[in-house]
């Protein structure tokens, strides 16, 4: 799997890094790179289907109502509907978030990421060098184990319109 997230602040940490390898060993998806893109580079399709859900929300706003959480997103994209989307709210159980890692020096400046055997390869602009690596060891105080993922609330996916026959005179 390679993962290519924006370069948000709450995406943009040593412990996502650290608990995306956990996660996919688990699930038995090895992943290969983590590389945060550059605002409008290649998600393009992303926002096409993000923007009408922004706007689904903003409508739910606009009709007086509170929008706090994450329920409260399920509502309004239940209320306004988009085509070929769902919504859920999982909720982790918190008393099995494990996870311990020690910081990446100056990791705010570090952009990609590859994961092999025993090192976490990285660098500031892929290849552009041979990368710095760090060994996992140094890295995990604890692994990453089961969270126990619960659908709190969800709806189904969309279900396409029945299909009708057209009668020609």
């Amino acid at each position: 799997m390679y993962l290519r997230p924006h370069e948000a602040g709450f995406y943009h940490n040593s412990s996502l890094i650290l608990a995306v390898r956990d996660v996919a060993k688990r699930v038995g998806v090895t992943v290969q790179n983590y590389h945060y893109s550059e605002p409008q580079s290649g998600k393009d399709i992303c926002d096409c289907i993000v923007c009408p859900m922004k706007s689904s929300i903003r409508t739910y706003c606009n009709e007086s109502h509170d929008f706090l959480s994450a329920a409260d997103m399920r509502n309004a994209l239940t209320e306004h509907p988009m085509k070929g989307t769902t919504a859920a709210v999982i909720v982790v159980k918190e008393s099995e978030k494990s996870l311990s890692v020690n910081k990446i020096e100056q990791f705010s400046s570090l952009h990609n990421f590859q994961h092999e055997d025993s090192d976490l390869r990285v660098w500031k602009c892929y290849h552009m060098c041979k990368g710095k690596f760090f060994p996992y060891d140094g890295f995990y105080t604890k692994h990453q184990g089961p969270t126990l993922l619960q659908t709190a609330e969800s709806r189904k996916f969309y279900d396409p319109p029945r299909s009708e026959k057209l009668s020609v005179v």
